[in-house]
């Protein structure tokens, strides 16, 4: 029986997604000058970065989030799981939530025929989570702005949050971008470029740090990208939740590597019990010998 990310299938749209195949051509990091913290190359020359907030979105700290006001809603314990196939076959299961801080969270499924764990960054009322079969994970909550991508970053095995900012000559969402400041949990810096590309609503990120090649998958809402990565082999996946008003449901849509369509599959999580749920077998800890950006999983 179906589950929602039990679908292991190949997307080959040359020049409009990419994914499995087709990879878009190799840019250079040097093509693109340098510039000063808090500014960006526009083509022409370094200047200042835009810090102000898309309509319907707030400054929080450093970010730009959803306007509103943010439920109040201890996210850790047992949650019933509805959900939907991008192929429209339904499927059921749980799933555990244990709070790491006020902002990071480890997400653990039990559906039909399978179980996956993620990890999530919470901005606002939206939920952004990297999730795969095993523990090579991690998540990407970027707030969207004209020529600009900026998020906080995190994978299993990382102590603290890291931060990458995106900046792109073009005002197109979907279009080349260099890190303009890339930083891990750790404090070291790392450079390089991503490429955006969407399709219907699924969205793919190709980052080049150095030598090494890196993917993502992205869902946005409003002024919201939430990226799942994978640091290894294997299915990956994101999915972005939006916690409801009522502070006991949690509406999402994910997407699958190798996914064949670019519809998004639902699913929605419904409270089933109080308080802290009980732990899923640990995870792996062992953690990279080396610092790895965003969407660290070798094509």
């Amino acid at each position: 029986m179906w589950t929602r990310r039990a679908i292991v299938i190949t997307l080959h749209v040359c020049g409009t997604l990419l994914l499995t195949a087709c990879p878009p051509e190799a840019r250079d990091p040097g093509d693109t000058p340098s510039c000063p913290g808090g500014t960006r190359w526009d083509g022409a020359r370094c200047v200042a970065l835009d810090l102000g907030c898309p309509e319907g979105t707030v400054k929080e700290g450093a970010r730009c989030v959803a306007a509103g006001p943010v439920i109040e809603s201890d996210l850790s314990g047992a949650w019933a799981v509805l959900g939907t196939t991008p192929k429209g076959v339904s499927y059921s299961g749980s799933a555990s939530v244990t709070a790491v801080d006020a902002t990071r969270f480890r997400f653990h499924w039990v559906l039909t025929d399978a179980t996956y764990r993620g990890v999530g960054i919470r901005s606002g009322n939206v939920i952004s989570i990297g999730w795969s079969e095993s523990s090579d994970h991690g998540a990407v909550s970027f707030a969207v702005a004209s020529g600009t991508l900026d998020g906080d970053w995190w994978s299993e095995g990382m102590k603290a949050i890291g931060h990458e900012t995106l900046t792109s000559t073009s005002t197109t969402f979907a279009s080349a971008y260099t890190i303009a400041k890339g930083t891990d949990g750790s404090g070291s810096s790392y450079g390089g470029t991503c490429d955006v590309a969407q399709s219907g609503d699924l969205i793919v990120l190709m980052w080049r740090v150095g030598k090494e090649t890196f993917r993502g998958l992205g869902i946005r809402r409003d002024s919201t990208l939430s990226v799942g990565f994978a640091t290894g082999a294997g299915m990956f996946g994101v999915v972005q939740y939006v916690i409801e008003t009522d502070g006991k449901t949690l509406s999402g849509r994910f997407a699958s590597s190798g996914q064949k369509s670019t519809t998004l599959g639902t699913e929605v999580l419904t409270r089933t019990g109080n308080g802290a749920a009980p732990a899923p077998p640990a995870a792996p800890k062992t953690a990279p010998t080396a610092p790895l950006p965003p969407g660290a999983t070798a094509i």
